[in-house]
């Protein structure tokens, strides 16, 4: 009797290591990045350039996709240490990475984010009504 339940032991112990093989396999997917302002960038570069990243606008000389003027590159240089050409602006990544880099320092709030991008005045309200038509 006692081989027997030695020799059932031996036979039921291999079936009970195997059956995790045919279980589903545990996966936990990769979050996926948490992207606050991409909507806000993208209406933003519609009402700034029609989504051109070659737009340039010779009264403000701004530059590319979301139109940065000269003295926002500079103050972008003097926060990071990131120096990049007006040329630069063109290349949709860098003009996208300065929009960022503002926007994330911001309150949070989406109208706050645009008006300070387009800056000061009576348009800003204007300039608002058309970025959040786009949201």
């Amino acid at each position: 009797m006692r081989k027997a339940i030695l020799i059932l032991g031996m036979v039921l112990l291999p079936v009970e290591a195997v059956s995790p093989l045919f279980a589903p396999p545990l996966s936990i997917p990769a979050p996926r990045p948490i992207k606050p302002y991409e909507q806000l960038w993208e209406a933003t570069c519609m009402v700034e350039s029609s989504n051109n990243p070659m737009a340039y606008n010779a009264k403000e000389q701004a530059v590319g996709i979301s139109q940065i003027r000269p003295i926002r590159l500079l103050d972008y240089f003097q926060r990071t240490g990131r120096a990049y050409s007006m040329d630069d602006l063109y290349d949709i990544a860098i003009s996208k990475e300065i929009y960022m880099y503002y926007a994330s320092r911001s309150s949070g709030n989406l109208e706050s984010i645009a008006k300070s991008w387009n800056g000061r005045g009576k348009s800003n309200i204007q300039y608002w009504n058309k970025v959040k038509a786009l949201l």
